[in-house]
């Protein structure tokens, strides 16, 4: 068994675990704990190159919480990898209207 195989096949169940944690937290209703796990997810989708479940995922995220930098920069780095370059752009420039202080292209985790 290839060691890419594994790693892979522990991205996928490790995504899976996350969507099962952030339905149980929904559930619950606890809005920290449920967008911990909302970007939890969405990163691990990321990190297994589901690329258009991460876009849902992050775009889900800044429907409940607009301001949030981190998602705004990971939507940002998925529209990018997606070759989705304008839409990428528009919302970087969403990102500096939260943050103007912010060059262009240096938004990070907040």
């Amino acid at each position: 068994m290839s060691s890419t195989f594994r790693f892979g096949a522990v991205f996928r169940h490790l995504y899976s675990r996350l969507r099962q944690r952030s339905a149980a937290v929904e559930a619950h209703q606890d809005p920290k704990q449920k967008l911990k796990a909302d970007i939890e997810a969405a990163d691990a989708a990321f990190a297994i190159g589901r690329l258009e479940v991460a876009q849902r995922g992050y775009e889900s995220i800044l429907q409940d919480n607009p301001r949030d930098l981190y998602a705004i920069y990971q939507l940002a780095t998925v529209l990018q990898a997606r070759g989705q370059l304008a839409a990428a752009v528009a919302i970087c420039d969403r990102g500096l209207m939260v943050q103007p202080d912010q060059r262009r292209g240096s938004i990070a985790k907040t």
